[in-house]
C-alpha cells in the first residue's frame, strides 16, 4: 500500500446505500420520462387499484381472496380452503414459487420492476409525495444538505403526515384480506377500548409499513429479499436483464471532442452519470449486473433521452442478455435446460393443484371416534359406539345433511342432528351412536348422506 495512500479512498461501500464507513447514505433517484416508466406507470396505478378493490371482491357469494384468521378458512378465486386442505394449499404456494422462477428465467426481474409491492409503493405513492412537497431530487438533496429551517420542518411534517396516511391506508387494505374489510372497518370506527387487541394490531401494522416505505425503502431490497440472492442461481447468460453495452460505450469520453486531444477516440458514454442519478437503488448499471438492480429501466430511459439529444444511436443501455452483448446469438428458453426444468416444475405442480381442486368434493365427510370406553354394553344386549361425524361445506351454497346406514346390515344409528342443514363455507360436528350386535364387532361401518351420496367410514369396536 501506498505510505500516502488514505484509509477513505482504500475502503469501499459494501452497497450503494451505505457510505465508506458504513453510515446510511440517502438517495434522491431523479425522475425521467420514457417509454419503460410510462408501461411501469400504467402497471403500478393497476395494481394499486386491484390491492384496494380486492378484499371487496366476490366470486360466486364467497370472498375474491381472503384468508380469514376469524373464521380460519381460507377463499380463493371461487375456492373454500379449510385448515384440513394443507394439501391443495402447499402445491398452490409451490407453484407460485416456481412461475417466479420460470418467469424471472425467461424476462429477467420483471416481478421486481413491475409487481414487487415494495417498488410499487415506495417508487408510485412515496417518491410523488416527497417530490410534491419537497421538490424535484435537486431541491430534496440541496435541501437536506442545508439548515434545519422552519420551511425546511413544515415540508418534512406534512410530507410524513401523509407518509402516515398512506401506509394507514395499505395497512388496513393487508389486514382486509385477514379479517375482512367489514370488520377492519368496524374497529377503525370504535374506540380502541372495546377491541385492544385489533387496534394493537393495527396500529403495529401501520407503524411496519410506514417505517418500511418512509425509511427503510431500497434498503428492503439490498438487505431483505431473498429473491434478489436467488437471482444469480435463477439467470444465466441468455436470461434478459438491464446491461450496459460497454463495447459500444467505452472507452467513456464527452459529447464533443477534446481540443487538447483530438485524436483520441471516445466510445458513446459521455459519462454523465445520469443513468447513476436515476436508479432508485443508487448502484451503476456500467459495473455490470448487481443484486440490488431491480430491473426498473431508469437507465434506459435517461441513457436513451441523451444519446436523442446528442444525435447518437439508442440503446446504450438496454434490456438484453449477456450473450447478445458479447455479439452471439440469445438461445430460445425451450432449449436452455435450467428454464425447461422450472417450466416442467410449474407444470406438474399445477397440474396436481388442479387435481386436487377437482377431485374435491363438496361435502366432505368424516368419522372420529368419540374419546372415552371404545364401547358400551346397552341392556337389550346390543353395543353401542359414540361417533362424532365431521361435515364440512366446501361450497358457497347450503347443504342439506341426512346421514344413514349404508352398511352393515342390522347397525342403528341414533342421532339428534342426522337431518339438518349445514350453512355455506361452513362445517358442522354431529354426535351419533351406533347401535349393533356382538357379530358385527369389528366390522367396516359405512356412513351415507344420502342427499349427495358422500360415504364416511369407520370401524365397530365391541367385545372379541
Amino acid at each position: 500500500m501506498p505510505p500516502n495512500t488514505r484509509d477513505d479512498e482504500i475502503r469501499q461501500p459494501s452497497v450503494p446505500t451505505m457510505d465508506r464507513m458504513g453510515k446510511r447514505r440517502w438517495l434522491y433517484p431523479d425522475r425521467r420520462k420514457g417509454a419503460n416508466a410510462s408501461k411501469r406507470k400504467t402497471t403500478a396505478f393497476g395494481l394499486i387499484v386491484f390491492y384496494l378493490v380486492a378484499p371487496w371482491l366476490q366470486w360466486n357469494g364467497t370472498p375474491l381472496l381472503r384468508f380469514d384468521v376469524i373464521e380460519k378458512k381460507g377463499f380463493l378465486f371461487g375456492q373454500i380452503l379449510h385448515l384440513s386442505d394443507a394439501a391443495l394449499i402447499a402445491p398452490v404456494l409451490a407453484a407460485f414459487a416456481l412461475l417466479l422462477f420460470f418467469a424471472t428465467s425467461i424476462k429477467g426481474r420483471i416481478w421486481c420492476s413491475y409487481g414487487c409491492p415494495q417498488t410499487v409503493f415506495v417508487e408510485w405513492l412515496i417518491r410523488p409525495i416527497e417530490e410534491l412537497t419537497e421538490g424535484s431530487a435537486h431541491h430534496r438533496r440541496r435541501m437536506d444538505a442545508g439548515p434545519l429551517t422552519i420551511l425546511r420542518m413544515t415540508r418534512k411534517a406534512i410530507k410524513h403526515i401523509l407518509f402516515l396516511v398512506v401506509s394507514s391506508i395499505v395497512a388496513n387494505t393487508f389486514l382486509s384480506f385477514f379479517f375482512g374489510p367489514a370488520r377492519i372497518a368496524t374497529w377503525m370506527v370504535s374506540p380502541p377500548q372495546e377491541h385492544p387487541v385489533a387496534f394493537l394490531v393495527m396500529s403495529a401494522v401501520m407503524l411496519g409499513f410506514y417505517l418500511d416505505l418512509a425509511w427503510f425503502r431500497e434498503q428492503f431490497c439490498a438487505f431483505l429479499c431473498p429473491y434478489a440472492r436467488f437471482q444469480s442461481v435463477i439467470i444465466d447468460h441468455d436470461t434478459p436483464t438491464v446491461v450496459y453495452d460497454s463495447v459500444r460505450g467505452d472507452p467513456r469520453g464527452q459529447a464533443r471532442k477534446s481540443a487538447v486531444a483530438p485524436e483520441k477516440k471516445f466510445g458513446d458514454c459521455i459519462d454523465c452519470q445520469l443513468c447513476v442519478r436515476v436508479c432508485p437503488t443508487g448502484i451503476d448499471i456500467r459495473n455490470g449486473l448487481q443484486l440490488e438492480c431491480i430491473m426498473c429501466a431508469r437507465c434506459i430511459d435517461a441513457c436513451d433521452m441523451v444519446m436523442t439529444n446528442l444525435g447518437r444511436p439508442k440503446a446504450l443501455i438496454k434490456i438484453a442478455s449477456q450473450n447478445e452483448i458479447s455479439g452471439q446469438m440469445r438461445v430460445p428458453f425451450w432449449k436452455r435446460p435450467k428454464t425447461l426444468a422450472y417450466g416442467a416444475a410449474l407444470v406438474l405442480m399445477t397440474s396436481a393443484g388442479l387435481v386436487r381442486v377437482l377431485s374435491r368434493n363438496a361435502l366432505d365427510v368424516t368419522i372420529l371416534r368419540a374419546p372415552g370406553a371404545p364401547y358400551t354394553q346397552m341392556p337389550d344386549g346390543r353395543f353401542g359406539n359414540l361417533f362424532i361425524i365431521h361435515a364440512t361445506n366446501n361450497t358457497a351454497q347450503p347443504i342439506l345433511l341426512n346421514f344413514k346406514i349404508k352398511s352393515p346390515d342390522g347397525a342403528e344409528l341414533l342421532c339428534a342432528q342426522c337431518q339438518v342443514k349445514i350453512e355455506a363455507t361452513n362445517d358442522l360436528r354431529v354426535s351419533a351412536v351406533i347401535m349393533f350386535e356382538q357379530k358385527l364387532a369389528n366390522k367396516v361401518i359405512t356412513i351415507l348422506n344420502s342427499s349427495t351420496g358422500d360415504e364416511a367410514t369407520s370401524v365397530l369396536i365391541g367385545p372379541n
